[in-house]
């Protein structure tokens, strides 16, 4: 700290007065943070796994510490900001698991069958994805769900 403290009086001695554009904001809500972040970035392309993630956390902890819980995501760890090999789960991958085991378990086991079961994809990089909301709405034990912990346990493994 000393040496910034140098360069910084020898700066202000010299006359040196440059504006860096740095902002500072403080008792911002969840979602205001959320759309500063976002329009904070407005230059630069942003990945939908991170969108993703940062929505999920405006949402709260349920879904990541279910994940942590089940060993999908580890003790402390946070979602990957983008899907590559390696790395954690995203919020995109965790809520299509989970919105895909409540819609196969609404169906009836002597339908299943002849139901068409193929797995549905929730939507990326939107900040009230339809599927997961129906999937929250339409579930209101889905924290506590023990076939879905016990799902998500032996997919983990």
């Amino acid at each position: 700290m000393a040496i910034r403290t140098g360069h910084m009086a020898m700066a202000v001695e010299e006359g040196v007065d440059v504006h860096h554009g740095l902002k500072v904001y403080f008792n911002l809500t969840k979602e205001q943070r959320l759309d500063v972040q976002v329009i904070s970035n407005t230059n630069i392309s942003v990945p939908t796994d991170l969108l993703d993630r940062m929505y999920a956390t405006m949402e709260g902890k349920d879904l990541r510490a279910w994940c942590q819980k089940v060993g999908l995501l580890e003790k402390g760890q946070d979602f990957a900001d983008r899907s590559k090999h390696g790395a954690p789960m995203t919020v995109k991958e965790a809520r299509t698991f989970i919105a895909n085991f409540c819609l196969g378990k609404a169906i009836p086991a002597e339908k299943f069958e002849s139901v068409e079961t193929v797995p549905q994809v929730v939507e990326s990089g939107e900040r009230h994805p339809v599927l997961w909301e129906d999937t929250v709405k339409n579930n209101p034990d889905l924290w506590s769900d023990l076939q879905l912990l016990e799902a998500g346990k032996r997919f983990a493994a």
